[in-house]
């Protein structure tokens, strides 16, 4: 099998890299016999490799076999700029492939379809002011989802359900084109909340209402973690790794784009990442970590990116996290363009979709 294919190899060296046979007369293109003869002694299994291999270095070595190198060097640099010159042309074609079937999309998408909610029944709620009557009251989704509509195109309507689930999740389905909060993981935050900030509440430093509160700033960037993947699916947009750490950046971009409030030093949306950084850092403390091949990353790796976007938002607003050691400086130097780059490739991604 090796004599096989050494030959034809060896054929093709002589073709690219123009080997000439100096014994060949300038009028003749016919190879001597004695030439023939050692490559057909080698097919005939009449010489050992190392035989051809020995008589290969004998005719090289006696000027018999001519290797130019000028001349090779000459036909690299053709061949490589052939070869530069086909990649642009290809990628010039792509581009431009590209470019029309982005702008084909573009005005082809109808923008006739709009956010909207349900509320189902919240019998099973194990507080006497449950999480439906709680989530209704703040009007939360409510000014979502005119935010929503106002500023993105849809090609159709998109449900975001509040339901009872029997476990504590919120997802996104890709089959019904729907967003589920489910309210057993709204109580589940509260819970969370509650129990870790115990003693707080007990010395009077904080009130329900203040965990109320942390719980509706979770319940925020999970949302926004779902809308993530819903609209990654209705623009059929790239992602370049794990979606789940994708639509984390979405939602992480998103609370640092709300608006801050008036004649006042809060910027709401880095409280808001503090509460869910703080939500994540109480899940890797209360709830063991053993899948390490979920598609989503730890809690506590969540609680360091989240901390790390928000800083790269705003350093002097998050300089605890550096004093206190929560996020390490060798991770704080790359914050800023963490960010930065988040940021952009969103808004690069979704700026034809705005309204």
């Amino acid at each position: 099998m090796f004599k096989k294919i050494i030959f034809p190899l060896l054929a093709l060296t002589i073709i690219v890299f123009g080997i000439s046979f100096t014994t060949v007369s300038a009028q003749s293109e016919t190879i001597p016999d004695w030439i023939k003869n050692t490559f057909q002694f080698y097919l005939d299994d009449k010489i050992t490799d190392l035989d051809l291999i020995s008589a290969l270095e004998y005719m090289i070595n006696h000027d018999i076999i001519n290797i130019p190198s000028q001349n090779n060097d000459n036909k690299l640099k053709e061949l490589e700029a052939q070869n530069k010159e086909l990649q642009k042309n290809i990628d010039s074609y792509y581009l431009e492939k590209h470019v029309m079937v982005n702008e084909s999309k573009k005005l082809d998408f109808e923008d006739v379809g709009d956010f909207y909610i349900t509320y189902e029944s919240n019998l099973n709620s194990s507080y006497d002011y449950s999480a439906k009557e709680w989530i209704i009251d703040s009007e939360y989704f409510e000014m979502q989802i005119d935010y929503l509509n106002e500023n993105f195109k849809l090609p159709y309507n998109v449900e975001i359900l509040l339901t009872e689930c029997n476990e504590s999740i919120a997802f996104y389905s890709y089959d019904l084109q729907q967003i589920t909060i489910c309210y057993e993981f709204m109580d589940s935050v509260f819970d969370d909340f509650e129990t870790y900030l115990q003693t707080d509440l007990q010395n009077g430093s904080i009130t329900l209402d203040d965990i109320a509160q942390s719980s509706l700033n979770v319940i925020d960037f999970v949302f926004y973690h779902e809308l993530g993947h819903a609209l990654i699916d209705i623009y059929d947009l790239p992602v370049t790794g794990l979606e789940e750490n994708a639509v984390d950046q979405f939602a992480t971009m998103f609370m640092l784009f709300t608006e801050d409030i008036e004649n006042s030093d809060i910027i709401v949306g880095q409280d808001i990442l503090w509460d869910v950084g703080t939500w994540f850092f109480i899940q890797s403390e209360y709830y063991e970590q053993t899948n390490y091949s979920d598609v989503h990353n730890l809690d506590i790796q969540r609680f360091y990116h989240i901390s790390c976007y928000a800083y790269g938002q705003n350093e002097n607003y998050n300089q605890i996290l550096i004093e206190m050691e929560w996020l390490p400086l060798e991770r704080a130097e790359s914050c800023y363009f963490e960010y930065e780059l988040m940021k952009n490739s969103w808004n690069t991604l979704l700026s034809k979709y705005y309204r």
